[in-house]
């Protein structure tokens, strides 16, 4: 290999060692959030956190984002998820009454989930069996902001989460070491032969 080819080869890998980290994303646990799934006008709410927290833990709140009308849940399905049947049209944050509380381990948690309900079709009407949402008098514990806490692109909201950056950047350095000297003592080598 000529001097020049393995100048660029040299400054390949360091540009590399320093450019992956930058990218690569941590081995954060997976973030605490609200899965939800709306079939025509029944709206079904699971939670996945750390904490194990489930229906009908302490409520469950919907709020519409169009009228600021608020209604706590408690029905549950039988799995630990929230139930909401008859939901009228319209879009909705489903939040926990007392929010899920930030997991350092978490990439991220959320303080509620947005969901929209279409309009029946045309002559449908809705029935339930289940407890009503009883409307709520007190406010939802959110603001406008989503997450309680969140963790990109280095960016830490709340010291949740985690990146691997730092410690690939540290490994990249460390093997950058190693094969400078690997090559120096390769070249002793063959300056001693």
């Amino acid at each position: 290999m000529t001097r020049l080819g393995s100048r660029w080869g040299g400054m390949l890998l360091v540009g590399l060692a320093f450019a992956l980290p930058a990218l690569a994303t941590a081995d954060s646990a997976a973030p605490q959030m609200y899965v939800t799934t709306v079939t025509g006008q029944t709206v079904r709410i699971c939670v996945m956190n750390f904490a194990d927290r489930a229906c009908p833990d302490n409520g469950l709140l919907r709020r519409n984002k169009g009228t600021g009308q608020v209604v706590e849940i408690t029905t549950c399905d039988g799995s630990g998820c929230f139930q909401d049947e008859c939901v009228p049209a319209g879009e909705y944050q489903y939040g926990f009454k007392n929010p899920l509380t930030c997991e350092p381990a978490a990439v991220n948690t959320e303080y509620y989930h947005e969901v929209a309900v279409a309009a029946p079709a045309a002559g449908t009407t809705c029935t339930s069996e289940l407890i009503p949402p009883v409307p709520y008098s007190g406010s939802v514990p959110w603001g406008t902001d989503q997450m309680v806490c969140t963790y990109q692109q280095g960016q830490s909201k709340s010291g949740c989460g985690a990146r691997a950056g730092p410690v690939l950047t540290l490994n990249g350095l460390l093997f950058l070491a190693g094969a400078w000297l690997w090559r120096m003592r390769a070249r002793r080598a063959l300056r001693g032969a």
